[in-house]
């Protein structure tokens, strides 16, 4: 239930930046709509981007894609059990716009204590763009 509240959360994000940015686009060329000099900032293939504090500002911040990262501890039960199903959920959602990242919270603190995670897993959502 969680993982289809998660990929509903970003699809909605994704159908609402990808309208915005067709209206943006439009107003800038004067019609067509098209994208194709858009660049992926993940390139994933399918799988969660791994993050890190060294990669998180240019694969997270900087990224014109919406994400959402799992910020996770690795003796977590509830995050064993969720990381199967967010990397499924990553294939399902490759080609869409969106990547699922993770972050091992233990380890990468600086970002968790940045990110105020509590608790784990704490699933944050990064909207992509100028946001």
């Amino acid at each position: 239930e969680l993982l289809q509240t998660a990929v509903s959360a970003i699809g909605k994000a994704v159908e609402t930046r990808a309208r915005t940015r067709w209206v943006v686009q439009d107003e800038q060329s004067g019609g067509g709509g098209s994208n194709k000099n858009h660049q992926s900032n993940t390139s994933t293939g399918g799988t969660v981007v791994q993050l890190n504090e060294r990669n998180f500002q240019r694969k997270v911040v900087d990224n014109p894609e919406v994400g959402m990262v799992a910020f996770i501890a690795p003796w977590c039960g509830h995050c064993k059990q969720l990381l199967p199903e967010w990397q499924e959920a990553a294939r399902l959602l490759q080609g869409e716009g969106c990547y699922l990242g993770v972050v091992d919270a233990t380890v990468e603190t600086g970002l968790a204590s940045q990110y105020q995670v509590q608790g784990y897993p704490t699933i944050k959502v990064f909207p992509g763009g100028d946001n």
